[in-house]
């Protein structure tokens, strides 16, 4: 190779001047951070790859091949945050944060960032929900939130510090159970659902301070959970058509707006190296969510208060916490028609009917029929054209008819009126049954739901305890909880009280004993309620619940962080066992339906390994497996459909024996999962 000497100098040149650069550069950065001046800039972040797997954690049933997971993933958080004020004050009296996050299931660009379902509606009918999703791995907004200090802020004087904090930030109440962290993950009717993965914090503001310094301090917390008038088009959506007499007023209005509001007091009872430390919390949450979906969308209301009180003590040998707390007020269900228009197949020619109302059908006489489908009236709402060619309004009759039907439950399953020539002039009209006349329309049994409460009048309650040995090295700790339950409220139309346990947005996993499948992240076990037995149930199937309700358990723990070791390791293995606090009803997989004795209440146990390894400080290698062994509950419950399609898969099945091996859906099988991955810090 030829040696060139102007080569050689110029690289020479660029390298004794990027030099000079950088060490002026870290001059600069030097400063930035030094304690006299005002404004100071930290970066974070983690970066978290991990491999899972887990097999029956869905059914608990080994006939179910499918019911298997396998994926790995990656999970990366940059954080940026920034102090003010250090300089000039003597201590930051404002602060800026923000977390970017990243994460995907790798092989799986639709887990990137997929969207929420849409419906479009083709001439009045709703189709099939579709989404999409962005195939690139993008940088999204966790967190970011501006704190600053009141009195520095308006020259106002306090005794002590006032902190005024806006934008999406974390925020619970006791352990994270009657109120969590995470925001819109899983929701379902009467509460929602957690795990580890929470992507965004709710976007809210706090006003907090000192009351007295170093003892009782409190904040103020409001959060805006969904914003329905945030433009003139979603105030003119017509959501409430289906209302009972909104049809001639639909749309939403301004105002509805799902918002919660928070308050809550800490008391630092003491702190010192005698006695340890002691603080208690009380606390309150109010909820008012305007468009609670129960069977359609905005077809509820709720007004939830949740007040707690939580005390957390920990000595040099002992430790003991527990958190309790009550729910309050209220869900309103409106009054509904559940009459609407959906497409149909009819000699395979695509139309339109109306859902739950019959033509030459009487729904109370079942002689001879078991599809009612053919009959569902078309749903031709403007002139139509006859077999012979001539225009007919007997279409737009009989949707006047029905729309006009008087809305209550007292008229489902009656007559509700004749409409001349409409078989003759419709086509795909099947014959009557006797005794309804050709043209004489029926409401379905179910085309009505009254309106009616819902008193909210759940509690829970979770304490631990846990003693110290070897310099603490050794933590040993036993924890009991209970969470009240109660069937679906929904499954009839009437006034009640639901003395299930409510929590919002819980993410609770255990404190010192903590779970990786019921309670955790990994399976999150759902557990199924009792079926309906009325027509008048949001679906004919039992609700499966996974949330921190109808739930008793207790477990224990041992927590061995040895300190005489270079690098540093984490050996934590538990237990846990589960009971429901409401029995639900016993499913004979013979007979194909629930029966009217009581299911067991022992739901299974659960064994937990959670394993790190710090390969240095700021890596670890970590490894968290858990078995559930299913207790007597799902063994009487074996066979049970929660949809129709197991429903099918059922009734395909002769089954002549309670233990046969080949029952399908839920069943009694060993539940397991893993979990390996590796965290860096930075």
């Amino acid at each position: 190779m030829n040696f060139n000497p102007m080569n050689f100098k110029q690289i020479r040149n660029a390298f004794f001047a990027s030099f000079i650069f950088s060490i002026s550069l870290l001059q600069a950065l030097g400063s930035l951070f030094q304690p006299t001046d005002d404004f100071s800039f930290f970066f974070s972040g983690k970066y978290r790859p991990e491999t899972f797997y887990a097999k029956n954690v869905s059914l608990l049933n080994d006939n179910n091949s499918e019911d298997k997971i396998y994926f790995s993933r990656h999970t990366l958080d940059i954080n940026i945050d920034t102090l003010y004020g250090l300089g000039t004050y003597g201590r930051n009296i404002a602060e800026m944060k923000a977390t970017m996050r990243n994460r995907a299931v790798w092989g799986d660009p639709a887990s990137v960032s997929p969207v929420t379902p849409a419906v479009s509606i083709d001439l009045d009918a709703p189709s099939l929900t579709h989404n999409h999703f962005l195939p690139r791995n993008i940088l999204w907004i966790r967190e970011f939130w501006l704190g600053f200090d009141v009195g520095e802020a308006f020259g106002l004087t306090f005794k002590n510090p006032q902190v005024f904090t806006i934008g999406a930030f974390p925020y619970k109440l006791g352990r994270g159970i009657a109120l969590g962290e995470a925001y819109a993950i899983g929701p379902s009717v009467l509460g929602f659902y957690t795990d580890f993965n929470i992507d965004q914090f709710a976007w809210g503001a706090k006003f907090a301070g000192d009351i007295i310094a170093n003892a009782l301090e409190y904040d103020f917390y409001l959060a805006l959970l969904r914003n329905n008038t945030s433009s003139v088009r979603k105030n003119l959506e017509p959501i409430y058509a289906m209302e009972y007499g909104r049809r001639n007023r639909p749309q939403r209005g301004y105002g509805s707006v799902n918002f919660l509001v928070a308050n809550r007091y800490i008391w630092h009872v003491f702190k010192n190296d005698c006695w340890g430390k002691l603080d208690i919390e009380t606390y309150g949450m109010f909820n008012h969510d305007p468009e609670q979906r129960v069977e359609f969308r905005a077809d509820a209301e709720s007004k939830l208060l949740t007040l707690g009180l939580t005390c957390d003590y920990e000595g040099s040998k002992f430790a003991f916490s527990f958190d309790t707390a009550m729910n309050f007020g209220r869900q309103r269900v409106r009054g509904w028609d559940r009459n609407r228009i959906e497409k149909q197949l009819r000699d395979g020619v695509s139309m339109r009917v109306n859902t739950h109302v019959y033509v030459g059908l009487d729904p109370a006489n079942l002689d001879g029929v078991t599809n009612f489908d053919p009959y569902k009236v078309p749903h031709s709402p403007k002139n139509v054209v006859d077999p012979n060619g001539n225009t007919s309004n007997v279409g737009k009759s009989a949707q006047s008819l029905i729309n006009n039907a008087p809305q209550c439950e007292f008229f489902n399953g009656k007559p509700i009126g004749l409409v001349d020539d409409f078989f003759d002039d419709m086509p795909f009209i099947p014959n009557n049954v006797l005794p309804a006349q050709q043209d004489e329309f029926f409401n379905a049994s179910n085309r009505f739901r009254d309106g009616y409460k819902n008193r909210y009048k759940g509690w829970m309650f979770v304490t631990d305890v846990a003693t110290f040995l070897c310099n603490k090295d050794m933590q040993l700790a036993a924890t009991a909880g209970i969470a009240s339950g109660d069937g679906n409220p929904n499954f009839e139309t009437i006034d009640g009280d639901f003395t299930g346990f409510i929590g919002l947005q819980e993410i609770y996993s255990g404190q010192r004993v903590r779970s990786a499948f019921l309670l955790g992240s990994s399976g999150k076990l759902k557990i199924p309620l009792s079926a309906p037995t009325t027509d008048q149930a949001p679906s004919r199937f039992a609700q499966l619940t996974s949330g921190f309700t109808n739930l008793v358990f207790w477990g224990a723990a041992m927590h061995y962080t040895p300190s005489q070791i270079e690098r540093r390791i984490v050996f934590n293995p538990n237990i846990y066992m589960y009971w429901q606090d409401k029995a639900t009803r016993q499913f004979d997989p013979v007979a194909k339906k629930e029966t009217n004795s009581l299911a067991n209440t022992f739901l299974g146990t659960e064994l937990n390994l959670f394993f790190d390894y710090y390969l240095f400080r700021d890596l670890k290698l970590y490894y968290v497996s858990s078995v559930f062994i299913p207790g007597g509950h799902f063994t009487d419950i074996k066979g049970k459909p929660f949809n129709s399609a197991q429903q099918r898969r059922l009734a395909n099945l002769q089954i002549t024996d309670a233990n046969d091996p080949t029952i399908p859906n839920i069943g009694d099988d060993v539940a397991f999962t893993l979990n390996i991955g590796l965290e860096y810090r930075f």
